[in-house]
């Protein structure tokens, strides 16, 4: 059993047939730290030795999904997403939520009025999680149904939706989850569309005149 401090908490970290588990043990405290850490070292030894799997917690598995995709493109998109299977699931074993959970949760986004699109995306990157973790040997459960995306309809915006959007993208004004990234996001997305206004092109064709 080994446990350590940082950030003032102290963690669990076990090494079983080479497999790394470690864990915040959400205490200040050390004797209660370490009577947990015994508890889960019981658990780990069981789980990989006698039951043979390779758990991984749910938390721990999405933090390190998305530390490996850090420095990737749509990096901040998969945050997005990976932060509404985060706060829908509980945090065990990724084994333990069966498939019928999880795909409650997409039911749930369904209700809450998820664009299709938007959920096949959401759907995409639970399944992009439970890859990661099999190319790694590790036990990460059930896939969901691959949901196919809809071919998007265009359509000319009118004068009034036009005189509308420089405000919805304005980084200056108050919104939900206001944060700079967001706010450059959003001064991205004011440029763009004060580029195709201004050029009254597509925006493939705005890209070749580059």
């Amino acid at each position: 059993m080994a446990i350590y401090q940082r950030n003032g908490l102290w963690h669990w970290r076990k090494m079983v047939d080479g497999v790394t588990l470690s864990r915040s043990t959400k205490t200040d405290d050390k004797a209660s730290a370490t009577k947990i850490a015994r508890k889960w070292d019981h658990e780990a030894v069981q789980k990989i030795k006698v039951d043979g799997e390779r758990p991984v917690l749910l938390h721990d598995a999405i933090d390190d999904f998305l530390a490996d995709r850090m420095h990737n493109k749509g990096y901040v998109s998969a945050v997005g997403y990976m932060k509404k299977w985060k706060n829908a699931l509980p945090n065990v074993y990724m084994k333990k939520n069966h498939k019928h959970q999880v795909q409650k949760v997409v039911t749930n986004q369904i209700k809450l009025g998820l664009a299709h699109n938007t959920v096949s995306i959401f759907v995409t990157y639970w399944n992009a999680l439970v890859n990661h973790y099999e190319r790694k040997g590790l036990s990460p459960g059930s896939k969901l149904d691959h949901i196919k995306q809809s071919p998007t309809r265009f359509r000319v915006i009118t004068n009034e939706e036009e005189a509308l959007l420089p405000a919805a993208t304005c980084p200056d004004t108050k919104y939900p989850a206001k944060n700079a990234t967001f706010d450059a996001m959003r001064q991205d997305n004011q440029d763009t569309f004060v580029c195709l206004l201004h050029l009254g092109a597509h925006i493939g064709e705005a890209h070749n005149l580059l």
